[in-house]
């Protein structure tokens, strides 16, 4: 059973692949339109997961969480979320598109994209 769920998702990564290699080539990622859908449409991720991730980090760093870094941050969401629990947080992507649309969303003073 499990070569056989191997098998039937190969092909569709393969065309993800293929098809993700073709978007980034174009750097359509760049786009100022799909930039500002981004923030629309991308789910945001529930508080549990937020909460799980610093617990984890409390867990692991006995120290204080004083620094955040946010890599590939899009739009922003994610350091939106974290912004509570540190009292910097770094955020930066590749797509200057999306860092532009970051920078213009209601943002907590401590982001600095």
């Amino acid at each position: 059973m499990r070569s056989r769920l191997l098998f039937m998702v190969s092909p569709i990564a393969a065309f993800t692949k293929k098809r993700m290699t073709k978007e980034w080539s174009q750097r359509g990622y760049e786009s100022t339109v799909i930039a500002s859908r981004y923030v629309d449409f991308r789910p945001k991720p529930p508080q549990q997961l937020t909460e799980r991730i610093v617990e984890f980090l409390k867990e692991k760093y006995p120290g204080d969480l004083s620094l955040c870094l946010d890599v590939g941050c899009g739009s922003g969401q994610c350091s939106i979320l974290l912004s509570p629990h540190f009292k910097k947080v770094l955020a930066t992507d590749i797509s200057c598109s999306q860092i532009d649309v970051a920078k213009s969303q209601n943002h907590p003073s401590n982001i600095e994209f």
